[in-house]
C-alpha cells in the first residue's frame, strides 16, 4: 500500500490485490486542459486500499448467497467495488460524481471487469450526486441513481432488495459534504 501523494503523478497504477487478482487502474490528477480537477476521486487514496483490504478478510459472501448485493458510495477509481466482485459480490454498484465516473472509473470499471468478475456478475456503474434529495433518486435508471442533470425517468424509484453491504472510504473530506452524506441514510425512502 502506497499513500496517495507517492503515486498520484502516475497515469496508471498496477495493483496486486492477491497473486489472483492484478489490476491496472488508470488515475487523473488534473483535467484535458491542465486546470486542476483535484484528485480527491480520480486517485487511489489510501484509505480505499485499507478498506479492500479489510472486506477482503473479514466481508466475503457466504457461500449459499448466489444474490449477495454491496454498493459503494463514493467509488473513486474503483479498487473496492472490483475488490467485492472477486469476492463474490454478484452485484456490486460503483457510485460516484459524472466527473469521476466519466475520468476515471467507467474505464477501470471496464478494463479490469474480466479480471474482477466471473460469470453472472455485474459491476453496475451510477452517477449518486449525495446533494439531490434521496426522495428523487431512480435506481432504474441505467446511468444515475442521483443526478442534477435532467434525465428521462418514470418517476419509480424500484430497489429490488436491500444491499448486503454498503461501503465508503474517502468521502467525508469536507464540511459541506457531511450533511448530504448524512441524508443518504436518514432520508432516503431505502433506508441504504
Amino acid at each position: 500500500m502506497q499513500p496517495a501523494h507517492e503515486t498520484k503523478h502516475q497515469s496508471t497504477l498496477e495493483y496486486s490485490f492477491s497473486p489472483q487478482l492484478t489490476l491496472h487502474l488508470a488515475q487523473k490528477s488534473h483535467s484535458d486542459d491542465y486546470s486542476s480537477i483535484g484528485t480527491t476521486g480520480t486517485t487511489l487514496w489510501l484509505g480505499a486500499q485499507c478498506l479492500s483490504a479489510y472486506i477482503a478478510q473479514y466481508h466475503k459472501p457466504s457461500r449459499n448467497t448466489s444474490n449477495a448485493r454491496a454498493i459503494e458510495l463514493g467509488s473513486g477509481i474503483g479498487l473496492s467495488v472490483l475488490v467485492l466482485s472477486a469476492l463474490g459480490y454478484s452485484t456490486v454498484y460503483a457510485t460516484d460524481t459524472k466527473l469521476v465516473i466519466s475520468s476515471v472509473l467507467a474505464r477501470n470499471i471496464e478494463s479490469n471487469f474480466h479480471v474482477a468478475a466471473k460469470p453472472g456478475r455485474e459491476i453496475l456503474v451510477r452517477e449518486l450526486d449525495w446533494h439531490v434529495s434521496p426522495e428523487n433518486w431512480n435506481w432504474d435508471n441505467d446511468c444515475a441513481i442521483a443526478s442534477n442533470t435532467p434525465q428521462l425517468s418514470d418517476g419509480t424509484n424500484v430497489l429490488s432488495s436491500p444491499f448486503n453491504l454498503i461501503i465508503t472510504s474517502d468521502t467525508v473530506y469536507e464540511e459541506s459534504i457531511v450533511e448530504p452524506f448524512y441524508a443518504l441514510f436518514t432520508r432516503s425512502p431505502y433506508s441504504l
